[in-house]
């Protein structure tokens, strides 16, 4: 077999962010906006779209009435309605941030008169709520596609080697028919060599029909060569049985190790599917 192609488990990536514990977190943090610096709720999701975060936060505001501008990868949205935090009109300033490897940061920072939302205020808990929504409404979709890759390519990966063991247990069995074999031959080679003196002996002797002997000798010496030509291809066939062996547990244990990567891109993935489901 060929040396085993491991590229697939590079598209699954480094799994090393935040959303591998068991919920998503909402942190308040200092940002540099366009607009500035402010304060703000930030929240890692599962994807690197941009546009598909502005695009899913844009859907919770009712603008009629206010403005959004949107420049790259921030937008803001002034004297917006966001029916799920306030009742009165806001300004927030979003942004996507570190948006790599299937990862971004997602920042928001919401006004209302003019003041920033505090903590301990039922708008500035629902913005966190609205956070951890948006989260995972665009996290999940991703998670759960690379999850399913991910179980696929180990499941494939499993079959491989599933197989590779099975053709092993053919080769040993295979083995073992060709040994039997040829204790078989080597016993009837053994009855044709003592047939083949006993007949050298008797036409040495210059007694018996010597046309009668030759002729005996000729078929003895036919069957000796049949005999012989099976054992060395039963012989050829073990030696060719133990190197596609030795080859396939080569191949085993790379499956193996690749197995275990794979095994823990699965693991990683499925945490981070139960932060976001």
């Amino acid at each position: 077999m060929k040396k085993l192609n491991i590229i697939a488990l590079a598209l699954f990536f480094a799994i090393t962010s935040s959303l591998s514990a068991q919920k998503i977190k909402v942190e308040n943090e200092s940002y540099k906006f366009n607009d500035g610096k402010k304060h703000a709720l930030k929240v890692n999701l599962f994807t690197d779209k941009h546009k598909d975060i502005i695009k899913a936060f844009l859907a919770e505001a009712t603008t009629e009435g206010g403005t959004v501008e949107e420049k790259r990868k921030e937008a803001v949205l002034k004297n917006v309605l966001i029916k799920s935090v306030s009742a009165n009109p806001l300004t927030v300033y979003i942004a996507v941030d570190n948006d790599n490897n299937e990862e971004a940061d997602f920042y928001a920072s919401f006004e209302q008169n003019g003041e920033i939302l505090v903590p301990k205020t039922p708008e500035y808990e629902n913005a966190e709520a609205l956070m951890i929504k948006i989260a995972k409404n665009v996290s999940l979709p991703v998670v759960t596609k690379s999850l399913d890759k991910a179980e696929k390519e180990l499941h494939k990966l499993e079959d491989k080697q599933k197989k590779l063991e099975d053709d092993n247990k053919k080769l040993e069995q295979d083995t073992r028919k060709q040994e039997g074999n040829i204790k078989k031959n080597e016993k009837a080679l053994e009855k044709t060599n003592k047939e083949l003196k006993k007949i050298l002996t008797e036409m040495n002797s210059g007694k018996g029909n010597m046309d009668k002997l030759s002729k005996k000798k000729e078929k003895l010496d036919k069957t000796h060569e049949k005999t012989a030509d099976k054992m060395k291809k039963e012989k050829k066939s073990i030696e060719d049985n133990k190197d596609q062996i030795k080859s396939n547990n080569n191949d085993i244990d790379q499956l193996k190790s690749d197995i275990k990567k794979q095994a823990e891109i699965v693991d990683e993935l499925k945490k981070k599917y139960n932060a976001v489901k």
